[in-house]
């Protein structure tokens, strides 16, 4: 069986009864078990009313310092509810919420807890219900003690959610709870927003500055041009495009979704073995050239590795260098 020498604390584990083992679980749902002795195989084990809870659809503990033993079980609560589409029985909201005033939910040396909680945020199907939940229960003090569920912030995961359903499709690989976090802590200040970082031990570049990302969604205003908005969105993770996008307004969400799924499939087709083969000696200028010809490429006016060689030599036989000049 598990037990605990101290609240929030990993649980240790010690030779006992089956029913002393039961006595430790979770939820009652899951103290069922399957007898693998000879003589009662597949006999169901139901000590603490579980085959009940199960057909009633019901989430509950079962003793009243659960939550204080292990405060992580607050979010696995939440997630069985929302994945399984059961209700968590009263008293055990009701203890659910006598442990948020405890303040061990907020502890942040709880690694479990953030695990938990990403798991939650991974999952497409529960997000939303879930921080429903955990807002009922003033519950998002776990992140930050000035951190609010609002309807804007639900809003803004709404219209992520479009964004990376499309991605999903076009099986665009992305960090999803790395996304909604960033929507959840978008509402704190830049200070705010590292403490979140350090408390959670994420790494210092997780998020830049707010005013980062206003600057890029006015550099996407302020152009048309296919080679621009490649230049202005191509330093940025997915997690961050998604978080534009669902910030952004009309224009700036068709200029992204106009990158992720039409400029940025536009790859270069030569390298510096091609300039080479092509009588170049090797220099700084390289990368000047394949620059040059990746945005031809980008704006959809070199489709292949022949009409890439061909623009290099064209400009080469001619002596076109100022080209290069006026174009990077």
């Amino acid at each position: 069986r598990e037990y605990y020498k101290e609240p929030a604390a990993l649980p240790k584990i010690e030779w006992a009864s089956l029913k002393e083992d039961l006595a430790r679980r979770d939820f009652t749902i899951n103290t069922l078990a399957i007898s693998l002795n000879p003589n009662e195989f597949g006999l169901l084990i139901d000590l603490f009313g579980g085959i009940k809870d199960l057909k009633e659809r019901k989430i509950k503990v079962l003793h009243n310092f659960s939550f204080i033993e292990d405060p992580t079980r607050i979010l696995r609560a939440i997630r069985y509810a929302t994945k399984l589409g059961f209700v968590i029985e009263d008293d055990t909201i009701d203890l659910m919420r006598n442990t948020m005033k405890t303040g061990l939910f907020t502890d942040s040396r709880n690694t479990r807890m953030k695990e938990e909680f990403f798991t939650i945020l991974r999952d497409k199907t529960i997000t939303i219900p879930a921080l429903r939940i955990l807002k009922s229960l003033d519950g998002f003090k776990c992140i930050h003690r000035k951190l609010k569920y609002t309807e804007r912030t639900e809003k803004l995961i709404k219209e992520a959610e479009k964004l990376m359903r499309k991605m999903e499709r076009e099986v665009v690989l992305f960090e999803r709870d790395k996304i909604i976090l960033f929507l959840l802590i978008s509402e704190l200040n830049d200070f705010e927003r590292k403490e979140v970082i350090k408390r959670w031990s994420m790494k210092e570049n997780f998020i830049n500055k707010e005013s980062y990302y206003s600057d890029k969604q006015n550099e996407l205003k302020e152009t048309e041009e296919a080679y621009s908005i490649y230049r202005i969105l191509e330093p940025l993770t997915l997690e961050e495009i998604v978080y534009l996008y669902a910030k952004g307004d009309k224009e700036i969400k068709n200029k992204i979704e106009k990158y992720l799924f039409e400029l940025r499939k536009r790859k270069l087709h030569i390298g510096g073995k091609d300039l080479l083969k092509l009588g170049m000696k090797p220099s700084p200028e390289f990368s000047r050239i394949l620059r040059i010809v990746r945005r031809y490429v980008i704006e959809g006016k070199l489709k292949t590795k022949k009409d890439e060689l061909n623009f290099v030599k064209t400009l080469l036989e001619k002596g076109e260098r100022h080209v290069f000049e006026k174009t990077t």
